[in-house]
């Protein structure tokens, strides 16, 4: 079976895709909507989830301009 060998279906591609990738890419666009309306200091906070993979929040966010930086 295919969850044995870790291959992802198509479905489970699909899935990934629009839980993450997607999602990320749409949060990334609202923070830095939001951080050109406000006039303050912007706090975000995101699920682990969406730090990590291929399409993250950070990388989405950095290709904007953004500084990203941990501490």
């Amino acid at each position: 079976m295919g969850w044995r060998r870790h291959d992802a279906s198509p479905e489970k591609k699909r899935y990934v895709e629009a839980m993450y990738d997607q999602r990320n890419r749409r949060m990334a666009e609202r923070i830095d909507a939001l951080s050109k309306e406000e006039k303050t200091p912007l706090f975000v906070i995101v699920g682990a989830a969406h730090l990590v993979g291929q399409y993250n929040v950070l990388d989405a966010l950095k290709a904007k301009g953004f500084t990203v930086t941990q501490k």
